[in-house]
């Protein structure tokens, strides 16, 4: 099966769109700080040269920049052209507006001179500059706040938000498809359904998969990894989901099956990793894959030359054999893997007369196994045996 890690590039898309405004916004940016600074340096020199008795219009020209601030952030809090906010801001738009005009129109008795009157006394400065140059500082310092903030929000901090909530939006769906599909832990297997595919390519592509801290959400994603053969973090996540929830049954499971990965990779130490999660579950309530994976390990930790060798391989028979023989009670195909461990267990505890049969099965289901079964060590010392040689040719 094809495990192509591409995926729907509609983040990539997205972050592009962010990375050119980005570049746009850092440009505007230096000319808007440069107006800043260029508008308060004359603030300060003409304080300075006791243009005015009091620093005021300092204090008149930060509190209009920081207005600015607040007004851009509001503004721009109305979402996209393509949002149904837009008619709401519209709305307080034309609103603003018409009421702007109308104080206007009454001169000296409207409210927004009397504002700017107020401040002009508090500045302290000569009766006849105060109102124009209140005006001159609010009108600049503001507008700089305020291009500052709607920019860099609308351009930059909005399209991210959308970026994650899409990325986030697909990968929570891609996990319930994960879920709901079929992945194999079994280390030979490749069985995964084309839904769990599909969205465990999704999930390995998304920036946050195994960033969660809820333990079925981490399952999901350390399934997803596993699917796509990536083994080392499926196992980080799935030990990290154990962290919140222990003794998590599918996160145990698939913590156990990465660690024992591809089984061209597998070895000893692998071997004693995964037996020592998997002989955690209770029989009575362990999964059914369970049997097959802890029989699995066992080839790896036995020595037929020694007692405890040989009761690992014949514990390895056991569990195997309560795996197969559950699968067909619940009607399901006879799994090749299990027998392959099966006929492994029987060829290094040289037990011909369980051996035979089980070969029999294997090259009967798959002719082409042959060339495997000659090159497993299991089976090195019945190379020259004419009963293997009858059912496993060269």
């Amino acid at each position: 099966m094809d495990k192509d890690s591409s995926g729907d590039d509609t983040d990539s898309i997205l972050r592009a769109r962010a990375g050119i405004n980005a570049s746009l916004i850092n440009k505007l940016n230096g000319a808007l700080i440069g107006s800043l600074v260029a508008t308060l340096t004359v603030v300060l020199i003409g304080g300075w040269l006791n243009l005015s008795q009091s620093w005021g219009p300092l204090f008149i020209g930060l509190g209009a920049f920081y207005f600015g601030i607040l007004l851009g952030f509001l503004y721009s809090n109305f979402g996209t052209d393509e949002s149904p906010f837009s008619t709401l801001a519209t709305a307080i738009t034309t609103l603003l507006t018409g009421a702007l005009a109308a104080d206007l129109t009454k001169i000296h008795d409207s409210l927004i001179y009397h504002v700017l009157m107020v401040l002009a006394r508090a500045s302290g400065l000569p009766s006849g500059q105060a109102l124009g140059i209140v005006m001159m500082i609010s009108i600049a310092l503001g507008t700089i706040g305020f291009l500052l903030m709607y920019f860099n929000r609308r351009l930059i901090l909005n399209v991210e938000m959308s970026v994650t909530s899409e990325l986030m939006s697909r990968l929570s769906k891609s996990r319930q498809q994960v879920q709901k599909g079929e992945v194999d832990p079994s280390p030979e297997s490749n069985n995964v359904s084309p839904d769990a595919l599909k969205a465990a390519q999704e999930i390995v592509s998304n920036p946050f998969a195994g960033k969660s801290n809820r333990p079925s959400e981490l399952v999901a994603d350390a399934k997803a990894f596993y699917a796509m053969n990536n083994f080392n973090r499926a196992r980080e996540v799935a030990a990290k989901a154990l962290t919140y929830r222990p003794n998590d049954p599918e996160a145990m499971l698939y913590e156990a099956s990465s660690i024992l990965g591809n089984d061209e990779d597998m070895n000893e130490k692998k071997a004693a990793e995964a037996a020592k999660i998997l002989e955690q579950f209770k029989p009575d309530s362990a999964p059914l894959i369970v049997n097959k994976l802890l029989g699995y390990c066992y080839l790896y930790l036995s020595n037929p030359s020694t007692a405890r060798g040989k009761a690992k391989l014949k514990r390895s028979v056991e569990l195997t054999l309560s795996y197969l023989a559950a699968q067909k009670a619940k009607g399901q195909d006879r799994d090749q893997g299990a027998v392959l461990n099966l006929a492994c267990a029987y060829a290094q505890l040289g037990d011909e007369a369980g051996l035979i049969p089980v070969l029999q099965e294997l090259v009967s289901a798959n002719p082409s196994i042959s060339k495997k079964l000659r090159s497993l060590p299991d089976f090195a010392a019945w190379l020259n045996k004419p009963a293997f040689n009858k059912i496993v040719p060269s």
